[in-house]
């Protein structure tokens, strides 16, 4: 009963600049825009050689004429690429019960650890091997009881790092 999917999808290395644009299917199962046609839009750019994530929630169209609503497609302007997509999320269909529909609150920033954020996780900043707890559920107009907070879709940066690293967001 899906009716849309939030991805993150990231452009590994790409052999010239290009976009990616992300998009659903027509209803015969094909993607609309090729090399002859593309698509008006980019959901993420990237130098050749990047490496770029972008989240992006769109809606799921069928991988074949008459097919249940189950897939996207994914266009690359230029040069050859390769893509990751993953899945975060879907939003259930209109009329799908209670509990299969998606609740969205307006974008909340809720940890900055940045010490002039004036957030109630600023500073210090996560060294090597750190870990931070942060607290989601009933901050920031975030609900805490009723309905039960199953699960978040968020964003995760890091800012001007010290030296290459990588975050890792868990419960």
């Amino acid at each position: 009963n899906a009716a849309a999917a939030v991805l993150n999808v990231v452009g590994v290395a790409g052999s010239a600049l290009t976009y990616l644009s992300v998009f659903p299917t027509t209803p015969s199962g094909t993607c609309a825009y090729t090399g002859t046609h593309a698509p008006p839009f980019s959901t993420l750019n990237l130098a050749a050689g990047a490496v770029v994530a972008n989240r992006v929630m769109v809606a799921l169209g069928p991988a074949t004429s008459g097919g249940a609503d189950t897939s996207v497609c994914v266009y690359s302007a230029a040069g050859a690429i390769n893509i990751d997509v993953d899945a975060s999320g879907w939003y259930g269909r209109a009329a799908a019960a209670t509990g299969y529909q998606y609740q969205a609150v307006g974008s909340t920033r809720v940890c900055d650890t940045r010490s002039t954020s004036g957030l109630r996780c600023a500073g210090p900043e996560l060294g090597p091997g750190a870990s931070e707890l942060v607290k989601v559920a009933g901050v920031y107009g975030i609900p805490s009881g009723s309905p039960v907070i199953q699960a978040v879709i968020g964003n995760l940066a890091a800012v001007l790092p010290s030296q290459g690293t990588f975050l890792t967001l868990y419960p």
